[in-house]
């Protein structure tokens, strides 16, 4: 049946005939089903380098490259630099490089690496590469060449040298050491350019540019090669070369001109020509073929597959083409790379994993693999290509179907019963088959079923008796009836649905308010099993029917009512199980891939996605909504996708359904404003045909120009300009995210090189738009750079990933063998071709680029009229059907040029929220900063949180509302310490809901709202709790004395807030009767709320009493109290003794004290001057040096104070000077202010922190912790102070220098004992660095710089308290020897006077325990430092000490200088005159003291009172001088007490060292023990032994030798 369509016919049919030349020139495809469709390789070589090598400079730009087949070691030529040695192995790292005095290019290399060939000094150079490290020289010719190349033959045992001159130089090499020249050949006397040497070494081919390319016979025999000119490509007739190839197998040449392209040549007409005719003169079958018709030829390198099958070159300015020869007549673009610079080298690795390339600038090497397509879905995007039929007078075009075999669409058409289409011929529809119905009726056929492949066909009929017809649709032209099928029952309407069991045995359909079950197993004999009619009940008719798959149910739809279920195991006892009641209920589809699975086609209901299994019950997958009216669906890519089609809003929709619990709508396609009623596709999926109240579309489903997409996720650019990145393996099951930057980029496969990209456009949500700011697309490399922003993702549905897709229009330009139809039923001739291009172009629509308009669309109707009458006639019925098929076939031609390619990115936001426990990283996104509010309701709770210095935190006044913005992972850290949530009354926890918002700067804001104990990093607020173990009662010594200070701390540990770091207040209250009342001033106890101190000193007329004290612990919200009682009943001795005076009477009392005074002092103060054992050794030189300091230490006291004077007058007079305004005056008051208020608080800290000290029940964790809160509080110095600002360095230690240096220019006056002095009169004393006075003036410095840091200060008092603590046989006078090593020596200054103090220096084991507590860290290589034997560890100490001042404020240095202070004994007041002994000093002149004596322990009978009156240790010898061990001596030098001396192991003892004054107060004692090692002294012993056995041994031989004498 002839279609004609609305055009006017006008001219004649033209000539057939072809002409050759118009066939050459083309090399195009010209099958119309084929255009765009050749289907990519399984591979290709990433258009992204893996790695690349950059070359050093302008004179080392890289140009040949050879791999190595047995190692894969791939080398360069690098010009300058020479030769680079290149391992894939090790990420293509350069291992080695060789370097000559020549500019290298050309050079040679053996199979396996071992020796490379090139030129030195231009000398051909041969170099030994056996231990891949070095070059080393082996051998090397004495003739001069200029080398444009090296050809080495495959036995590697002759070297082809190719030369400017145009002459091959041949070497053998077999001796690598010795090459020895045997013949040359010359063609022309021109540059060589390039050359070849064919395997079996029968052909050396050489390319002289313009001359052409010639082949020379080569003849080898022993030491002589020949080579004769076989024949030639005339470089005149047939273009130059520059580089030539023959394919693997031989049977090809290739040469490549870089002016004019690759041509191809049969390489037998060489193989088999005849010698005895040379010089023969040889023909490219395929002369100077070139890729494009826009870009000049540049092309410089090529190497080929070991297939043979494909070309890779290297093109200058344009980068790498890869070109499919498996056709050698007509080769294909496959793949173009962009890369620009030069195309200089190019070559495979040994496994063409990788192929490498040579730009000059850079090595680069680029991976294999298979191609990322991106095709995951059928496209809807080419939609200029669809064609309607619209032939047809009905009013429905509503179901249809698709024969494979005969490629017929099939549609049943309503009122216009079936129509049979050939679709085959891209162009047209063909209709073999109109308005059928079966015979003697006139039904409507809505729907139809084909069987037996397509060979038979069920369809609707109503005679009044039959309502199926069975029809053999073997000949569509020749339709036959089989059966009519009986209903059994009246026939009223006509069947809406039909649907089989598996096997196709068994139908079920719809008759309006009729079911049908009815038997198919046998053709010509189906029969009806049973019907099943509505329920009175029930409304409308069934519009969808479906079998369940395992046969059990049948599940009707009933348009706009619901959805019913038929329980049909027993077909005569059929029963409805279940109804569902919906508006819409327009289909019910069975799923064809999955059996549980089955679909509801919902009509505004969109589409429901159900689960067959728990039939008869209703249960769905999922949801999903579809604009419109959804009205049916057809499976795509093995039900992977479907299309459904849709009324009232919309066409059809792509629809991927491979996740039954989330299906997303892919993609849209929309012909002007017409409906979707079905679809239906083929079987391959390339064509879709869409029915509706107006016609049938065809649309193409296809992507005929394919993208290879390469996926790179870009990490940033280095210093160069370099882009780092990481590849990202598998794209299409990628979800990228928003932060992201990620960069594509594409290859078109299988397509002209000048197609042009005319477009990209974002389709987001079936909106098209042009694309946005954050995705760059670049024309040159065809790529694309996205960083993904918020607006990649939908705000209402943040959850979900969203598909953007981006589509590219490619524009293939058109040439006039476009139009030289060689296939279908309108051939043209290359002059009708010709026409049809010319006036294509004349009426605009080819342009002067030959571009088609992307927007260009034909309808049917349209019709192209070629108005070349001679050649288009349009006389007759024929010329006019030939018209109309050039005019179809144009059309096509036309449309086809613009294809449309998506390329599909799911893209999701970055942050999320995760609070299901499977993680404590509860918050991440790609920002760097991220903020969290938390709010709940007002009055139902408080927030209450740790300050952290990583994040920063907000409160609002109602403490409902909490801001935590930071890091990520600070944020996180900070969460997963759990916010506290303190309910207020009367709520509870569990009814508290939490509004969470997470917001950063890329993504949208997450919001969730639900219980706060949902929220895992939420926490009821915990009562505080009274330590079980740290009572109040036990923090004391109870039964305390009368007129003695009692004082104790409150303990941190003291109350428990279990699930809060914060400080505890505490509320103080006394019992007084029944009540409890504040403490008030009349009270002897008090409390020190800043310090939480109970102290005071009771009365006499407290004794026998108690008080109780309730203390009430609070956290700031909960709170719990406890109460202690202080007893009262200890009178002290001193009390008694004055008792005892006042009884004996004043005068007796008074005269008889005064007598005994000595005495008396040293019974009450033997432990108060009683200072530590001091042990020494036997045959060990001990000296033990005391200060007597009294008069340094007063005149240093006296220069320190001075000094501070003269510095605050000249403060002032320069602040007068540089003040000039008010407003600064004000500011230096109160920094003075402020200076005094933190020496007051440092003062009342450092008295608290004593008082601390004496609390013997504390555990030193404890107290570490304590110190550790308060260090938190502590400022750093900020260095207000004069003496800080003037002699404090910023690294924290103290400018000496400066310091003595003023003191001398200040003059200061002062008093040296008696004598009335000056600063500069006594400048040699203060200079002089061993000086008594020098070192005090010092320790003064330190001590007041101490004062005004109040944080290292704290430190101190903790290294004090842990001194004591850790050390019990230390005193309160030495406690320091703990971590202070004490070492005296007998050394002396440059005047040779002994250095008065002893050396001091750090246990910095000791140290690091210490401050460990603390939380400050040393170096752990300062646990080994010994100052007195290794002064070059200064540096290490240095460094630990800034470390500490930078990182937590603490001055190590000033606290070194402080506790040496300490131990030297020097203080900032001169000490009471009773206790003069201060650490390792004495306080005294030389002449107050009376002795230093020496001590046996001898008790007598009344032992417990010697002890009490200090009497239990007797004199070591007798009155007089000899008061100390003989072993021992008293040295006294100026300022200075020395006990020197060497014990034996016979003086191991111990003895009690006293030092008295004149008047008998024994003012410093302690025990000197010699203690013997006993190791050493059984060493001693045992060579006594010997050697008196050896006397004895001797004696006796003696006494033989006299007896046998005598």
């Amino acid at each position: 049946m002839l279609i004609f369509y609305n055009f006017s016919i006008k001219f004649k049919l033209g000539s057939n005939r072809e002409d050759s030349w118009f066939v050459d020139q083309s090399n195009k495809q010209n099958n119309l089903t084929s255009i765009y469709s050749k289907d990519p390789q399984n591979w290709l070589y990433s258009p992204q380098y893996n790695y690349i090598i950059k070359a050093e400079n302008q004179q080392s730009l890289f140009s040949k490259i050879i791999v190595s087949s047995q190692t894969g070691i791939v080398f360069v030529s690098s010009g300058k630099s020479g030769i680079l040695a290149i391992d894939p192995d090790q990420q293509y790292k350069v291992i080695a490089n060789l370097k000559t005095n020549d500019h290298i290019e050309g050079f040679a290399c053996t199979m396996d690496a071992k020796y490379i060939f090139t030129t030195s000094d231009n000398l051909l150079t041969v170099y030994n590469f056996s231990n891949r490290k070095i070059f080393t020289q082996v051998g090397q010719d004495n003739i001069q060449v200029f080398v444009t190349d090296l050809i080495l033959n495959s036995q590697e045992d002759t070297l082809y040298i190719l030369q400017v001159n145009g002459v091959v130089r041949i070497l053998d090499i077999s001796q690598k050491s010795n090459p020895v020249f045997i013949g040359q050949i010359q063609w022309y006397p021109q540059q060589i350019y390039g050359g070849f040497l064919t395997k079996d070494e029968r052909f050396l081919i050489l390319c002289q540019d313009y001359l052409g390319l010639a082949v020379f016979s080569i003849k080898k025999s022993k030491h002589s090669v020949i080579g004769t000119l076989l024949g030639s490509f005339n470089g005149e007739t047939q273009g130059g070369s520059h580089r030539a190839i023959v394919t693997p197998d031989e049977k090809y040449l290739i040469s490549l001109d870089n002016r004019n392209g690759l041509s191809f040549a049969d390489f037998t007409q060489i193989s088999k020509a005849n010698p005895q005719s040379k010089p023969l003169s040889f023909e490219y079958y395929l002369n100077q073929w070139w890729p494009s018709q826009v870009n000049v030829p540049a092309p410089y390198s090529f190497c080929v597959s070991n297939d043979s099958n494909f070309l890779f070159v290297g093109v200058r300015s344009i980068g790498i083409y890869t070109v499919d020869i498996t056709d050698k007549q007509n080769p294909l673009t496959y793949t173009w790379a962009y890369l620009p610079y030069h195309g200089n080298s190019i070559a495979l690795s040994p496994t063409a994993n990788y192929l490498y390339f040579s730009n000059s600038i850079s090595f680069m090497a680029f991976r294999r693999m298979k191609p990322i397509l991106g095709q995951n879905y059928v496209s809807l995007y080419n939609g200029n290509h669809s064609q309607g039929f619209s032939q047809s007078e009905t009013r429905y075009y509503w179901r249809c179907d698709y024969d494979p075999q005969r490629q017929v669409y099939i549609g049943a058409f309503d009122t216009d019963g079936l129509w049979f289409i050939d679709v085959s011929d891209p162009t047209r529809f063909d209709v073999l088959q109109s308005s059928y119905k079966p015979p003697n009726q006139d039904s409507n056929i809505d729907v139809f079923y084909a069987l037996n492949n397509y060979q038979t066909l069920i369809t609707s009929m109503n005679d009044g008796v039959n309502f199926m017809a069975v029809l053999d649709i073997s000949n569509y032209k020749n339709i036959r009836m089989i059966q009519k099928v009986p209903l059994g029952l009246p026939v009223y309407g006509y069947i809406k649905d039909v649907d089989t069991n598996a096997s196709n045995t068994f139908l079920t359909a719809a008759m309006d308010r009729v079911i049908v079950f009815v038997d198919i197993s046998t053709l010509g004999s189906y029969q009806v099993l049973a019907t099943w009619q509505f329920l009175p009940q029930m409304k409308g008719l069934t519009t969808g029917v479906m079998l369940s798959s395992d046969e059990k149910y049948f599940i009707g739809a009933c348009r706009g009512y619901g959805y019913f279920v038929l329980d049909i195991q027993d077909l005569t006892n059929i029963k409805m199980v279940n109804y569902f009641e919906s508006t819409g209920a327009e289909q019910v589809f069975k799923s064809q891939a999955y059996s549980y699975q089955y679909y509801l086609i919902d009509g505004l209901g969109g589409l429901y996605i159900m689960d067959q299994t728990v039939l008869p019950q209703f249960k769905q997958f999922s949801q999903l909504n579809v604009p419109g009216w959804t009205n049916d669906i057809t499976y795509l890519q093995d039900e992977k996708t479907a299309i459904i089609a849709t009324m009232q809003q919309g066409m059809i929709y792509l629809v991927d359904i491979s996740n039954n619990k989330n299906p997303i709508i892919v993609s849209s396609y929309q012909y002007g404003d017409y409906n979707g009623f079905v679809s239906c596709s083929t079987q391959d999926f390339t064509k879709l045909f869409i029915d509706n109240n107006k016609e049938m579309r065809q649309l193409p489903l296809n992507v005929p120009v394919q993208f290879h997409s390469d996926y790179l996720d870009v990490l940033g650019y280095s210093e160069s300009g370099d882009m780092l990145f990481n590849v990202i393996n598998n794209p299409e099951k990628q979800k990228f995210l928003v932060g992201q930057t990620i960069k594509i980029n594409f290859c078109i496969l299988y397509q002209p090189l000048d197609i042009v990209v005319s477009s990209v456009k974002l389709f987001q949500k079936q909106r098209e738009m042009s694309l946005p700011s954050w995705i760059v697309y670049d024309p040159i490399e065809i790529s694309v750079t996205i960083q993904f922003t918020k607006n990649a993702v939908d705000p209402t549905n943040i959850k979900q990933a969203l598909l953007n897709t981006l589509v590219f229009t490619t524009i293939k330009p058109l040439q006039k063998s476009d139009f030289l139809f060689k296939q279908g039923k309108c051939k043209t001739t290359k002059f009708q071709a010709q026409a049809i291009f010319d006036q294509l172009q004349q009426d605009g629509f080819i342009d002067e680029h030959n571009l088609v308009s992307e927007k260009q669309q034909f309808n049917e109707i349209q019709f192209v009229s070629i108005r070349n009458q001679d050649l288009f006639p349009n006389k007759t019925i024929d010329d006019q059907i030939y018209n109309s098929c050039i005019s179809n076939t144009t059309k096509y031609t036309l449309s086809q040029a613009v294809q449309k390619t998506p390329i599909y990115l799911f893209v999701q936001s970055s942050l999320n929220l995760i609070i299901d426990g499977s993680t404590d990283k509860y918050i991440s996104t790609t920002a760097n900063l991220v903020n969290i509010q938390i709010e709940i309701p007002k009055f139902s709770g408080q927030f209450i949180y740790q300050n952290s210095g990583s994040v920063n935190v907000q409160l609002n006044q109602d403490m409902n509302i909490i801001n935590i913005t930071g890091r990520v992972q600070n944020v996180n850290e900070f969460l997963k310490q759990k916010i506290i949530v303190y309910p207020i009354a009367p709520v509870e926890y569990q009814q508290i809901t939490a509004l969470v918002t997470v917001s950063d700067s890329m993504n949208y804001p997450i919001t969730k709202n639900q219980s706060a104990f949902q929220f895992p990093f939420l926490k009821e607020k915990k009562n505080i709790q009274i330590n079980p173990d740290k009572t109040l009662q036990s923090q004391f010594q109870d039964n305390i004395y009368i007129q003695t200070y009692f004082g104790f701390t409150i303990n941190s540990q003291t109350f428990i807030i279990p699930d809060l770091n914060t400080t505890i207040s505490f509320d103080i209250l006394r019992q007084k009767g029944d009540n409890y009342v504040k403490l008030d001033s009349t009270d002897w106890l008090q409390y020190d709320s800043n310090t939480h101190l109970f102290y005071g000193t009771p009365p006499q007329n407290a004794f026998g009493t108690s008080i109780t004290i309730k203390v009430t612990g609070s956290d700031g919200f909960t709170k719990v109290s406890q109460d202690f009682t202080i007893h009262v009943n200890k009178i002290p001795f001193s009390i008694i003794l004055q008792w005892i005076i006042s009884i004996l009477g004043p005068l007796t009392g008074i005269l008889g004290l005064y007598r005994f005074r000595g005495d008396l002092y040293n019974i009450f103060y033997n432990k108060r001057n009683q200072y530590s054992q001091i042990t020494c050794q036997p045959n060990k030189k001990f000296i033990l040096k005391i200060p007597l300091i009294l008069r340094e230490t007063d005149s240093s006291i006296q220069i320190i104070r001075k000094l501070k004077k003269e510095l605050l007058n000249i403060a002032k007079t320069k602040q007068q000077q540089r003040t000039q305004n008010k407003e600064v005056k004000k500011i230096q008051k109160n920094n003075f202010k402020i200076l005094s208020q933190i020496i007051k608080i440092k003062n009342k800290f450092q008295k608290q922190v004593q008082k601390l000290q004496d609390l013997a029940s504390s555990k030193l964790s404890d107290v570490a912790q304590n110190y550790v809160k308060r260090l938190e509080k502590q400022q750093k110095s900020q260095r207000l102070n004069i003496f800080e600002e003037q002699y404090l360095k910023e690294n924290g230690q103290i400018d000496y220098q400066k310091y003595l240096d003023q003191i001398i220019d200040l003059d200061i006056k002062f008093k040296f004992g008696s004598l009335d002095t000056s600063t500069k009169n006594q400048q040699q004393n203060i200079k002089n660095e061993n000086g008594s006075l020098n070192a005090c003036l010092k320790f003064q410095l330190a001590k007041k710089l101490m004062k005004y840091d109040a944080k290292s200060l704290a430190v101190y008092n903790f290294l004090k308290y842990y001194s004591k603590v850790k050390s019990a046989v230390l005193t309160n006078n030495d406690w320091y020897k703990y971590l202070i090593k004490v070492k005296s020596t007998d050394i002396l200054d440059h005047q040779c006077n002994y250095i008065v103090f002893p050396n001091f220096q750090f246990n910095f084991n000791r140290l690091s325990q210490a401050l460990n507590l603390l939380g400050i860290q040393i170096d752990q290589d300062l646990k080994q430092v010994n100052y007195f034997d290794d002064i070059e560890q200064d540096s290490k100490v240095q460094k630990t000490y800034n470390e500490v001042l930078e990182k937590k404020g603490v001055n190590l240095y000033l606290i070194e200088q402080y506790m040496f202070s300490e131990a030297a004994g020097v203080k900032d007041n001169l000490p009471n005159t009773f206790f003069p002994s201060v650490g390792e000093s004495l306080y005294l002149d030389y002449h107050e003291i009376d002795q230093v004596a020496a001590l046996r322990y001898q008790p007598g009978m009344f032992q417990c009172i010697e002890k009490l009156l200090n009497q239990e240790y007797k004199p070591y010898g007798p009155q007089g001088n000899i008061q100390l061990p003989n072993w021992l001596e008293l040295d006294t030098q100026p300022g200075l007490i020395i006990l020197r001396g060497t014990p034996s192991f016979s003086d191991t003892e111990e003895i009690l060292i006293r030092i008295t004054t004149t008047q008998n107060y024994t003012i410093r004692s302690f025990i000197l023990k010699v203690e013997m090692d006993l190791n050493k002294y059984k060493q001693i012993q045992k060579f006594n032994k010997f050697q008196k056995k050896l006397k004895l041994e001797a004696k006796s031989t003696q006494n033989t030798n006299n007896s046998t004498i005598n």
